[in-house]
């Protein structure tokens, strides 16, 4: 993974022509991160500013996707996202994860592929202030929202 902007991946196309996913770098609301095959693909960012820093990653296979719903350290819902509901994430990486993430909020989520290897990949974060519902119970949904916001409150 890496940062650049989108007038440098623009003339990365150029020369090259292997698909990448990009996604903001920074406002990760300015536009949902996608898999781009040629500068075609940027005609939806065409109101962007081509200075917009942007993540850019390979693109992988992935096999099944998870939503790994987090409330106060604890992995309290997971909801299937993509792919085969039967192919499972491991659960010690997801804590592990968990564990490990400095410095987080009250409330957030983790999306974790399993890749056609068999790997293991975070896909992304996402604050609860953010979320949405994903067929996680009514309380559980309800207790994440509220908990975010009252921390976001304090400051």
């Amino acid at each position: 993974i890496f940062d650049t902007t989108i007038k440098d991946i623009k003339d990365y196309f150029k020369t090259e022509y292997k698909s990448i996913f990009i996604k903001p770098a920074e406002d990760n609301k300015l536009f949902d991160g996608f898999v781009a095959k040629s500068n075609l693909d940027f005609v939806k960012l065409h109101h962007l500013d081509e200075n917009i820093k942007i993540l850019v990653s390979e693109v992988i296979k992935i096999r099944s996707e998870y939503r790994c719903f987090v409330h106060m350290r604890n992995l309290v819902d997971m909801k299937h996202y993509i792919g085969d509901f039967t192919v499972l994430p491991d659960f010690e990486v997801i804590r592990k994860a968990i564990w490990n993430f400095k410095g987080q909020p009250i409330a957030y989520t983790l999306d974790f592929a399993i890749t056609d290897e068999g790997e293991m990949a975070l896909i992304e974060i996402n604050d609860a202030y953010a979320l949405g519902y994903c067929g996680t119970h009514p309380e559980i949904y309800c207790r994440i929202l509220e908990d975010r916001w009252q921390e976001i409150m304090k400051g």
